[in-house]
């Protein structure tokens, strides 16, 4: 609902406002994106940083019948997962309207049994209203992975820098 090209999205679930993720626990990768004090609300859960095209899967849970999923799992929980190989390195160029642009490069290199992973997002947009947003967005992962992912570990990085 009230969410903006920099702002972090409003979500809905079961009957809950739950603002910008109060009351609904998000991880990305084991990482809490739950943001304990933030003016806006505790919780407040952004998910700019989020470069889609690396998701690999998202496991949603509802109500508050699990302890594990934290403080701010009142109304229900999601825990997102990278991938931490590409099948191919691609890059994606997306324009649209208002002066939607996005450019997006990624790829994956693995020798025996450890993988580095790296992408970069560029976005860009003016949104549809009288004033245009003029959001610069930059987003970057480098994931580090060795072993299987029963008996392996992963390490990874994200940077996020967002203008509007």
């Amino acid at each position: 609902q009230h969410s903006g090209d920099g702002k972090a999205n409003q979500y809905f679930l079961r009957g809950f406002n739950l603002d910008h993720g109060t009351d609904f626990a998000v991880t990305v990768d084991g990482m809490p994106v739950n943001m304990p004090s933030h003016g806006h609300g505790q919780g407040f859960a952004d998910l700019n940083f989020l470069i889609p095209d690396l998701v690999s899967g998202v496991r949603y849970r509802k109500g508050p019948y699990f302890a594990d999923g934290g403080d701010f799992s009142l109304a229900g929980s999601a825990s997102l997962d990278y991938v931490s190989a590409l099948d191919a390195p691609f890059t994606e160029v997306t324009l649209g309207a208002n002066n939607f642009r996005r450019l997006l490069a990624a790829g994956s290199r693995t020798v025996q049994d450890q993988t580095w992973l790296g992408a970069i997002e560029l976005e860009g947009n003016n949104g549809p209203w009288d004033t245009p947003e003029r959001l610069r967005k930059l987003n970057a992962v480098l994931r580090y992975s060795q072993g299987s992912p029963v008996r392996g570990f992963s390490l990874t990085a994200m940077a996020y820098q967002s203008r509007w």
